[in-house]
């Protein structure tokens, strides 16, 4: 037990040094400055397309519904693939720079396969990800439980990803949380919808799956309160928030007690 909690431990503490070298920054980095990549050539897509493709995004394709939009499962160029419907009809700028979502390629992080960008419509095609997310196999799945080498994993591979995408990327994911940790069938993890709310006009008052600051937040530092600044610090708190559901398998909020609380108690 000792071991694993120093492992565990050893995640955190280059998720911090990394945070801490870079000053904790209110945003990412100027993309230019960046070490250059192979472009990860992203396809565009047309409405009609992307609309055929999930019965004109059909509940029946659903795969999911948050603050940023709708998730459907669909097919394409003989693919699954996961189609994010967003919401937001203004956009800022960003999304158009498809530097920013080419720039990110790690194989514990999503895979952004292309966009659409007709009008006012916003359709992302992200890598279809099979086996549901991390708090599926951790909360509600039932009659099985995760074995432990099996959290160890996800715990390493999840900070794999945070760590490429502040480190290497100089990106701030901004909405950490089990829910955004995908898991594939041999339960390999992928970050999912790192800094989305970059795209959005006023990140501060929209979230996914789970709305940040509605209710109680138990991913984001109480010692912030409501205003959370931005900063890599806020994903890594969110990160040993993870850790801990991975640790116990307690909920992140269970019988009206965080899972923070019942840690320090």
């Amino acid at each position: 037990m000792g071991k694993t909690v120093g492992t565990l431990q050893l995640l955190m503490g280059c998720c911090k040094t990394t945070s801490e070298s870079d000053g904790c920054q209110n945003d990412t980095d100027d993309i230019s400055k960046l070490p250059a990549l192979p472009p990860n050539q992203l396809k565009e897509y047309g409405y009609i397309e992307l609309a055929n493709a999930t019965g004109c995004f059909s509940r029946h394709y659903l795969l999911g519904e948050g603050g940023f939009g709708q998730v459907f499962k669909a097919t394409l160029d003989g693919e699954e693939v996961a189609i994010k419907k967003l919401k937001i009809i203004k956009l800022e700028n960003k999304l158009e720079e498809s530097e920013f979502l080419t720039c990110v390629n790690h194989p514990n992080i999503v895979k952004m396969i292309g966009l659409c960008r007709e009008g006012s419509d916003r359709v992302l095609v992200l890598e279809f990800v099979p086996n549901k997310t991390l708090t599926y196999h951790l909360h509600d799945e039932k009659n099985k439980t995760l074995d432990w080498p099996t959290r160890m994993k996800i715990a390493l591979e999840s900070a794999n990803g945070l760590l490429y995408l502040h480190q290497d990327r100089k990106i701030i994911h901004r909405d950490m949380k089990a829910d955004n940790i995908l898991l594939d069938n041999d339960f390999n993890a992928k970050v999912a919808d790192f800094s989305l709310s970059n795209f959005l006009p006023d990140s501060g008052n929209v979230g996914h799956i789970t709305s940040i600051f509605r209710g109680t937040n138990v991913y984001a530092d109480t010692e912030f309160g409501d205003k959370q600044k931005v900063s890599y610090a806020l994903d890594v708190y969110a990160f040993g928030v993870i850790l801990l559901e991975l640790i116990s398998g307690r909920k992140p909020t269970q019988n009206n007690t965080t899972i923070i609380e019942w840690v320090r108690h």
